[in-house]
């Protein structure tokens, strides 16, 4: 599968929707989407990670980039929705805290009831 991004911009907030697989060379055309917001005024990033259906580990070090960046601009980066796949990895790395994902309620993955 591969990756849709998709961003809104109304500065100072950028609302950024990533679908797909994240891994290290498709998480930096979301880290360049969040830099150009940046550029135009947008200090305030909204993710929804929520249809995220892989990650990697080098795909969370764009994302602790990029709110290093914004936090020494006094920006923020905010998690609206992860996927589960998405919550899991940061949970196992530790770093679920870093990026404010305790605050969330990741959506149960969907049961198959034979219909």
């Amino acid at each position: 599968m591969t990756l849709t991004v998709r961003s809104s911009m109304s500065p100072p907030t950028v609302r950024v929707q990533v679908r797909g697989d994240l891994d290290l060379f498709s998480a930096r055309r979301v880290g360049m989407r969040i830099d150009r917001a940046r550029q135009q005024g947008c200090h305030q990033v909204l993710v929804d990670a929520g249809g995220v259906t892989f990650v990697n580990g080098s795909a969370l070090g764009v994302f602790i980039r990029t709110l290093r960046a914004l936090t020494e601009e006094s920006g923020s980066m905010q998690f609206t929705s992860v996927s589960p796949s998405f919550e899991r990895l940061c949970a196992l790395t530790g770093i679920d805290t870093v990026l404010g994902l305790g605050s969330l309620t990741v959506p149960e993955t969907p049961v198959d009831r034979g219909r």
